[in-house]
């Protein structure tokens, strides 16, 4: 109880403390200025009585004068010259020895400083005012007044003044203590005192107490405030006990649940051990056809890679970024390297690879879905054929790719062989074809009234007939050979193309009225430019087109259409014949394969199949493009080519 006390005086007397202390301070302070201030006063009339020449030092009346103005304080009055020599000093002037410090506060003073130190000690020990300032007559500094003056008497009354300052503090504080200490027992800390027992009386359980405190301060809002806490506690207290009771009932309740529930879990724990067992048994199985299952990936993996190690082609599985996870000898041996870890860029480097390097192909083909192959590669006097597909995942994500390296060097030279073969015999069947024709037409035409005999006559026909026919076979084998073999040139030059249809179309008119077949130009309204190609090529690609259409055209028409599009002029050949099926359109443009949906009935088309081959071929290398842009069976087709229209 008492230390609360203490403590509001303690926190009340600190800083009421500190103010009386402070002004006192500032009180003493206060005095110390002004008797500073007094003694500057008077030195400053002295020096201005130097100044204005009332004073001259030589008569006795000056002495006494100086003597008035200063006082008994006066230790020493002397007038220095720029040399530091005393031209003039008072009766009673103690001159001191001039220090370094003072000779530059004079070298100063020349220049118009004046400096002033309050608390000088000279040697014996006296407390000063020294003033060293300049002396100026007629605006000019003529010397330099020395003076100094103790400051003993004031000294002494500023301490008596703050002896009285410091006693009228500490009377001040006494009374304030008892002030606050009576006032503290009479209206604070009774009522306080209040609250704390009706505190310890709620602390034993005595809800109903309440306080009597009739006061509109805090204190009293307070004890008002603590009655409706009571109130309140009482209250809850109550609603307490009862939700006690209530929870207490839902409690047993909860108990005979769980017990129920334990009983529930101990049938679930049974259960649930019972399926542990029937685990570790189906665990056990698992593990045993896991075990089975890795064998057999194991020797599917064996004959996997042994069928890839027997692969007579190089053949290697390579990831995204070209890094070969899984490659066959064939590779190695067809290559001649000894390297241990290869990648798409070593094969790109080996085979010397122009353009896109195999990896930026196989990046492009797995965005384009499609496949990259690559002919005709030479390396170390053989040629490989090249192959890049690539490997998606079954969520269609790319893994990868299969690269297929193939030896073709042996079918090369066959295939060289044989169409050297070909050509020399075409060269050796040529000439007596050529003789054979020229001698049965000769005597078909000079000895026609000779032969009488109709079955003669047939022969010499058929001989003639054939030999036409054979000789154009042979003819068409040379020009397969000749343009496989790059041995044609080409006399490119701008010419009307539409001019050369209709001298194609003039050709065939006489075949195509015997077939009662219509032969049409369809003309554009605009005209044309002209193709850079070369005329009799084109010509012949027009024949073989329109010589087509008309073999497997048994009537209505055929259309020549002309298109311009960007550089290029595409002309398009429409007939009404039994058109091709499906499974024979790829087959179109190949080496001996006919036009017609029957393979194998070349006596009736009377084709060797090399027409539209050669016309692939000479439409390609002149820069243009050639196909089948649809056809329906019983309707008709629709060949078309191009042709640049300008170098």
């Amino acid at each position: 109880m008492n230390s609360l006390k203490y403590k509001i005086l303690l926190l009340t007397l600190i800083p009421l403390s500190l103010v009386l202390f402070t002004i006192g301070i500032l009180s003493v302070h206060n005095k110390n200025i002004n008797e500073r201030d007094l003694l500057l006063e008077r030195l400053n009339s002295y020096h201005y009585l130097l100044e204005s020449g009332d004073l001259t030092f030589e008569t006795s009346a000056d002495k006494d004068k100086l003597k008035a103005l200063l006082g008994e304080t006066i230790e020493f009055s002397e007038i220095i010259s720029r040399d530091y020599s005393v031209i003039y000093s008072s009766e009673n002037s103690a001159v001191p020895l001039i220090t370094a410090e003072e000779k530059l506060d004079i070298d100063e003073a020349f220049y118009g400083t004046k400096t002033i130190k309050n608390n000088f000690v000279d040697a014996n020990g006296k407390s000063m005012l020294v003033v060293i300032s300049p002396l100026v007559v007629n605006d000019r500094v003529v010397a330099v007044i020395h003076q100094g003056i103790s400051n003993e008497d004031s000294s002494l009354r500023v301490r008596e003044y703050g002896f009285f300052v410091l006693v009228l503090t500490l009377s001040g504080m006494l009374i304030c203590f008892i002030l606050i200490f009576i006032l503290l027992n009479i209206v604070v800390l009774k009522n306080i005192f209040k609250l704390k027992n009706s505190a310890l009386e709620i602390q034993k359980g005595n809800l109903n107490i309440k306080n009597d405190i009739v006061s509109n301060d805090e204190i009293g809002q307070l004890a008002t405030v603590f009655n409706d806490m009571t109130s309140k506690l009482e209250e809850s207290y109550s609603s307490l006990e009862n939700k006690i009771q209530e929870r207490t009932k839902e409690l047993d309740l909860k108990v005979k649940e769980i017990t129920d529930n334990n009983l529930e879990l101990e049938n679930n724990k049974i259960v649930i051990l019972n399926l542990l067992e029937d685990f570790e048994k189906e665990k056990s199985n698992a593990e045993k056809l896991v075990v089975i299952r890795t064998q057999e990936l194991s020797d599917e993996k064996s004959r996997l890679i042994a069928s890839i190690n027997s692969l007579k082609i190089g053949f290697a599985i390579v990831g995204t970024e070209g890094e070969f996870i899984v490659n066959n000898p064939s590779l190695i041996h067809i290559l001649d390297i000894k390297e241990e870890t290869i990648a798409l860029d070593d094969i790109t480097r080996y085979l010397k690879v122009e353009g896109e390097s195999l990896l930026e192909r196989l990046k492009r083909c797995t965005k384009d879905k499609c496949i990259v192959e690559i002919n005709e590669i030479m390396f170390n006097k053989k040629y490989l054929r090249l192959f890049l597909n690539p490997v998606f995942s079954l969520e269609g994500v790319p893994i990868g790719g299969v690269l297929l390296l193939e030896d073709i060097t042996e079918e090369k030279v066959l295939e060289r062989s044989r169409d050297e073969f070909f050509a020399v015999a075409s060269h050796e069947l040529r000439t007596p074809l050529t003789a054979i024709r020229g001698n049965s037409e000769m005597m078909l035409e000079s000895y026609k009234e000779e032969i009488k005999n109709k079955d003669i006559k047939e022969m010499l026909t058929d001989i003639h007939d054939a030999s036409v026919r054979l000789i154009g076979i042979v003819n068409d084998f040379l020009e397969v050979s000749r343009l496989e073999q790059g041995n044609i040139t080409f006399d490119k030059k701008l010419f009307d193309v539409i001019e050369l249809t209709e001298k194609v179309i003039s050709s065939l008119k006489t075949e195509a009225d015997k077939k009662n077949i219509s032969l049409e130009i369809a003309k554009p309204e605009n005209p044309l430019p002209k193709v850079f190609a070369d005329e009799s090529r084109i010509s012949q690609v027009l024949f073989n087109l329109i010589g087509n259409s008309l073999k497997f055209t048994e009537k209505g028409s055929i259309r020549t259409t002309f298109e311009l599009i960007d550089n290029n002029i595409k002309i398009r050949v429409v007939d009404t014949g039994k058109g091709i099926s499906i499974k024979n359109e790829s087959l179109l443009f190949r080496k001996f394969q006919p036009a017609g949906d029957d393979v194998l009935a070349r006596d009736v088309a009377k084709s060797t199949g090399l027409g539209l081959y050669i016309s692939k071929m000479l439409v390609d290398k002149m820069g243009g493009t050639i196909g089948l842009e649809k056809t329906e069976a019983g309707i008709g087709s629709v060949f078309f080519f191009t042709i640049p229209t300008s170098s």
